[in-house]
C-alpha cells in the first residue's frame, strides 16, 4: 500500500508473510473488487452506502464481513462513536494528488473537445461551404 486511499484509513495494515497475510489479501481482494464491481467511489466509506438488498445486499454483507475482518477494533470503535481523531497529513496529501489528477484529465478533456469545436467551425468560416 504505497498509496493508500482514505477509505483504508480504517484497514490494519498486511500482516508479515504467513496464512494471516493470505487471509488478509483475500479479505482485501474481496473489498476491493466490490467497490469496482458496483462502482463505489466514496472516498471515505470503503463500501458505501449499505445496501441490504438483493444480489447486491448479499455482496456488500460478504465484504462488510471482509473488512471488518482486516479492520482493527480500535479504529471501529472510534469511528461509529464519531470521534475520528487527527487525519495524518500524507492522507491529504493523496486526496490533493488524486484531485489534480482529476482536474489535469478534465482539462484535457476539454481542450481536446475545444481543438474538435475549432477544426469543425474552420470550413464555416473560411468560407467553404459557401451557402
Amino acid at each position: 500500500m504505497t498509496n493508500p486511499q482514505p477509505w483504508m484509513e480504517t484497514v490494519a495494515p498486511p500482516p508479515p508473510d504467513g496464512p494471516a497475510r493470505g487471509d488478509w489479501q483475500a479479505a482485501m481482494r474481496q473489498v476491493v473488487a466490490y467497490r469496482d464491481r458496483y462502482q463505489v467511489t466514496d472516498p471515505v466509506a470503503p463500501l458505501g452506502q449499505r445496501v441490504s438488498e438483493g444480489e447486491r445486499g448479499d455482496a456488500y454483507a460478504a465484504a462488510a464481513r471482509a473488512l471488518e475482518a482486516i479492520t482493527t477494533n480500535d479504529e471501529l470503535g472510534t469511528r461509529q462513536l464519531g470521534r475520528p481523531g487527527p487525519r495524518p497529513l500524507d492522507r491529504v496529501l493523496v486526496v490533493l494528488a488524486d484531485a489534480r489528477a482529476r482536474a489535469a484529465q478534465i482539462r484535457s478533456n476539454a481542450d481536446e473537445r475545444a481543438r474538435r469545436d475549432a477544426a469543425d467551425r474552420e470550413p464555416e468560416q473560411s468560407g467553404g461551404w459557401g451557402w
